[in-house]
């Protein structure tokens, strides 16, 4: 959905920056990829889904992030309700290379009458 290499993006919102109500998705890799030092900075969450079918890419976390890269949401990385997601053997939240996650707001996940399915939730 979003790859980020190198630079900065910084969301100036409290809404999510990646929003889905009554859809369906299939991710062909993974949700979000951040590397080369790129740094994302949210004001809100990073992904929420309501009332969806989200089916992720195949072998891959969710989110990745590589190479110093850095995320800061203020609010959930990832706010799920009625919307399953089962990623298998993965992890939530990949980091490699020195990056790094934070959420400054609120809590990491919020699940709300959904089945969350990983290996994982940060590896």
């Amino acid at each position: 959905m979003l790859s980020l290499q190198g630079g900065t993006l910084f969301g100036s919102t409290p809404q999510p920056l990646i929003q889905l109500d009554n859809s369906s998705v299939s991710l062909g890799q993974r949700a979000l990829f951040l590397s080369s030092g790129a740094i994302l900075t949210l004001l809100g969450p990073l992904f929420q889904a309501t009332n969806s079918t989200l089916t992720p890419g195949a072998g891959v976390p969710f989110v990745a992030l590589n190479s110093g890269a850095v995320l800061t949401t203020g609010g959930p990385v990832l706010d799920l309700t009625n919307s399953p997601l089962n990623l298998g053997s993965q992890p939530l939240v990949s980091l490699s290379g020195g990056s790094t996650i934070q959420n400054t707001a609120g809590p990491f996940l919020k699940l709300t009458d959904v089945t969350l399915i990983a290996d994982t939730l940060i590896t």
